[in-house]
């Protein structure tokens, strides 16, 4: 597929599967997912939790989010449900939170089911009143030899998304 012009790139991206997730989670997507053939990079404001301001209620968690850093901090109280709909009357109170900082991932033990992760930037997404600032940096194409799309952890060798991602380090520190 050929995409010369934006409105091509629009209309696939809104025709087929589009998942957003940081580069550390890459690996945490599941096998049989969907390949990828277009990614962008974006710039967006750090994120974290203000982890004593975590409440577990019977029907929901609560806890602030930290955006951004320095003088560009802003904070959201957020009251999130993790089984809004699968396991009405769910207790949460039964979890033990745990807040992974280098994977911003929130992690839920506990349940007798398993252990349950979520990703602060998705979380944020869906339940924030709020549009994150968001600077698209780099779109690309990916690949295979025969043209197949590259499965999302192939996309971590890619020299491109490597350089940027050091460059971003080293110019954005308060940004992911």
């Amino acid at each position: 597929m050929n995409t010369k012009y934006m409105p091509d790139y629009e209309l696939q991206t809104w025709a087929y599967h589009l998942t957003l997730c940081c580069p550390y989670d890459l690996g945490h997507l599941s096998p049989d997912d969907r390949r990828y053939n277009i990614y962008v990079a974006t710039l967006i404001p750090k994120l974290s939790i203000d982890e004593d301001s975590v409440q577990l209620f019977e029907d929901y968690i609560r806890f602030d989010v930290i955006v951004g850093t320095g003088e560009h901090t802003t904070r959201e109280t957020l009251d999130v449900s993790v089984f809004p709909s699968v396991i009405p009357g769910f207790d949460h109170r039964k979890f033990e939170f745990d807040y992974e900082k280098p994977r911003k991932a929130m992690v839920f033990t506990g349940w007798e089911k398993g252990v349950i992760e979520l990703s602060l930037l998705q979380v944020y997404r869906e339940h924030s009143k709020y549009y994150l600032d968001t600077e698209i940096l780099y779109i690309g194409q990916a690949f295979g030899e025969n043209g197949e799309p590259l499965p999302a952890e192939e996309l971590m060798s890619d020299p491109t998304l490597q350089k940027l991602e050091a460059d971003i380090l080293r110019e954005y520190p308060e940004k992911i």
